[in-house]
This record gives C-alpha cells, structure tokens and sequence, in this order.
C-alpha cells in the first residue's frame, strides 16, 4: 500500500530548481536506513530535488526487477509516469497511467487474508504544491510541532479508492473505513519520513490513512499529532 501511495505522490517542489533525473533516478534516492522500499526511496528522492521525470511501463521493471513479482502492485498495466512543471508556476504536474481502469487486492495483510479492494482509475493526474513550513497543534494538550517541508498533492482526474470488507470496517470504527482518495502528503515528523492518504468517506467525511515509510508499515493509529492532518487541506 506505501507503494501504491508514492506512485500517486511523485511530486516535488523543493531543494534543486528543475532539476531532471534522466536515465538515473536512482542516483537521487533516499538512502535505505531512511526509506526501506527502493521504490519509494526514489520518489523520495525526486522530490528533495524537484526532479522532472518520464517514464514508460517497460522502464520501471527494468529499475526495479523485484516489483514484477509482487502481483498486488500493478506495475505490469503501468503505460507511462511522469512529472512536469505546470506552467510558468512552481507548481508541478504528475500523471500515472494504465492500461485500463484497476481492481486490486487491498496490499494489507490480516492472517493471510487480505480484506478489501483498491479501485485505481486508468488516468490519474494531480497539482503538486509545497509548504515549506507547517506548525502543528495536539488536539489534547495544545503542543506544538513543525514539519516542513510537507508535499501536496491534489489529485483532479481519476483518483483511487479504498473498499474494506464489511466486518473490518465494523472492528475498527470511526477512524477507518472506506476511502475516496482527493489528497497525498508527503513529510518528516520527528526525522521519520510519513506519507497521508486522505479523502471522504461515503458519508463525505474527511479520513485519511497514514504509513510510515522508514519499515514501509501502515498505522491503524498514528501518532497523535498527526491525526486529522488531511482535513487541513480537504
């Protein structure tokens, strides 16, 4: 599923000006004791240094030999994946495209079950943009933290949704559930690299899912100062 999140969050506007990644985006990753997956570490990357890049679906295997055999992560319909300046802006463009709209197992494991589906549409393009400087408050005792820089993504067309099965949106409550996913962030808290999925819910509620990226592990409850961050920005 934090695969699945960063391929959706290759976006950038931060460090190095147009930067491009050419033939070796791998030369910009993150380094493996920060970011665990080598996927996600050159995303990571391309967004430290605002790198442009185009990628068609016969690249990304041959970068990453291991993702062919992971049959949940739909790299083999991949057609093309790319990031662009948006105009004049600093703003910056994404596209991932496949071959045809995507059902999916949901990439979370329960006791070798795993409860759920991820629609992804076919085209899905979203406007990144970058905040360099976010200060956080706890929603109990008023503490503050800040984070920066924190990477926006705002998805227009297509977009990805999240469906769990009936009984385990019933165990675990109010905050989870089904996801209509509208908004990517990306950022460092406390030196750990974070990505939030966040969206609405049928009753259009604001929920986001929350993975830590250094052990590629989602959070049923993340830390506390990170909870209701998306509905800043949805």
């Amino acid at each position: 599923m934090a695969t699945l999140l960063l391929l959706i969050a290759l976006a950038g506007a931060h460090g190095q000006r147009n930067a491009n990644a050419g033939s070796d985006p791998l030369s910009l990753a993150a380094p493996p004791d920060e970011v665990k997956d080598p996927f996600i570490a050159m995303v990571i990357g391309l967004l430290a240094h605002d790198a442009f890049v185009a990628l068609d679906g016969d690249t990304l295997p041959r970068l990453f030999p291991e993702l062919a055999e992971i049959a949940d992560i739909p790299f083999q319909s991949l057609h093309s994946f790319s990031r662009v300046p948006l105009g004049g802006s600093r703003a910056r463009r994404f596209e991932v495209r496949f071959g045809e709209d995507l059902e999916i197992p949901l990439p979370i494991n329960i006791l070798g079950y795993r409860p759920g589906r991820v629609r992804l549409a076919r085209t899905i393009t979203g406007d990144q943009r970058v905040l360099r400087r976010l200060t956080l408050s706890h929603p109990e005792n008023q503490r503050l933290a800040v984070i920066g820089p924190v990477y926006v993504v705002d998805l227009q067309e297509g977009g990805m949704r999240i469906e769990l099965d009936w009984w385990l949106d019933l165990l675990l409550g109010r905050d989870f559930g089904d996801l209509d996913a509208r908004l990517v962030l990306i950022f460092r808290y406390r030196g750990t690299c974070f990505g939030v999925l966040g969206g609405y819910t049928r009753g259009d509620r604001v929920l986001s899912w929350t993975f830590e990226l250094k052990h590629s592990y989602f959070l049923v409850r993340p830390p506390s100062m990170l909870r209701g961050l998306a509905e800043l920005f949805l």
